[in-house]
């Protein structure tokens, strides 16, 4: 064997051991590969939301008549982890309990009222879906009180009605895309807010109950805003609630661009008169630890 031949040889058993050894080290990879399952993956993604406490006032004609909390509260759902494979089940789950409060005096009238809706947010990739599963509504003060409780039953595909509304029959059959009276309002800063935080739709129909029915609220963004309120300057993102032709109320809301585009502020008007006008006037985060967006 000559001397040419000789290196060659050596050139060709060292490049052997080098692929060797870099495919036992892939080998060693790839149980990592395949143990980090799809929900694993998933799970990685940030909830572009937080925790958080707000205080609204609320106006008439200018003149304050009373004063709202909202409440919401996001914790990772590590009660029900999902036994399936398929890429819905997969996607990062977490609970909340959305509790909406207020009080209002004007006159010799009051009404208090409270709403709670808890259900599930589910997180993938673009997609941020609000799940109700139960939702509580009361209301004291002049004239009659009501309350409603319902429970979204998922699985088995239907509502439960504990107590309708003033006790008359309740019209509402489960869909997937169902909201409570509050719930689409979560929905909201999800669908409307950009990326990374939502979608960045500028049109979008909630499929949701109002007392024993199902009704259809349409939204539609009119542009960016920076409004003046009792909390400060707020950059927000105002939206219109389309109704019917010839209807005599308008509904607007605006979403706050700097508090993960929760309500800053809902105006009802009818004929053009302003009958309520809530407003943010405190924000407090309550997340034990940072939520950031993707």
């Amino acid at each position: 064997m000559t001397i040419q031949q000789m290196r060659s040889r050596d050139i060709i058993e060292t490049q052997h051991r080098r692929t060797t050894l870099l495919c036992r080290t892939l080998l060693c990879l790839c149980p990592l590969w395949i143990t980090a399952s799809p929900a694993a993956m998933a799970r990685s993604q940030a909830l572009p939301l937080e925790s958080y406490q707000a205080t609204y006032t609320v106006f008439r004609d200018g003149d304050k008549i009373g004063e709202g909390t909202r409440t919401l509260v996001i914790k990772p759902d590590t009660e029900h982890p999902s036994n399936d494979t398929t890429e819905t089940s997969t996607a990062p789950v977490y609970t909340y309990q959305l509790t909406s409060r207020s009080d209002l005096s004007w006159w010799i009238f009051s009404d208090h009222r409270e709403d709670k809706s808890q259900g599930k947010l589910i997180i993938q990739n673009a997609k941020r879906q609000v799940v109700p599963l139960a939702y509580q509504f009361s209301r004291t003060g002049t004239g009659s009180n009501r309350a409603q409780s319902l429970r979204f039953l998922p699985d088995q595909q239907r509502l439960e009605a504990i107590k309708s509304y003033k006790d008359e029959p309740f019209e509402v059959s489960w869909h997937p895309h169902l909201h409570d009276a509050i719930s689409y309002q979560l929905q909201m800063q999800l669908d409307f807010a950009p990326s990374p935080i939502g979608q960045g739709l500028t049109d979008k129909t909630y499929d949701l109950i109002y007392k024993n029915d199902e009704d259809h609220y349409r939204f539609k963004v009119l542009g960016e805003e920076t409004l003046s309120l009792p909390i400060g300057d707020v950059k927000t993102l105002k939206l219109q609630r389309i109704r019917s032709p010839g209807s005599s109320r308008q509904t607007y809301i605006w979403l706050a661009q700097d508090y993960h585009y929760i309500v800053a502020r809902l105006q009802q008007q009818k004929d053009g008169d302003i009958q309520a006008d809530l407003q943010l006037s405190h924000y407090e985060s309550q997340s034990s630890q940072s939520l950031p967006t993707p």
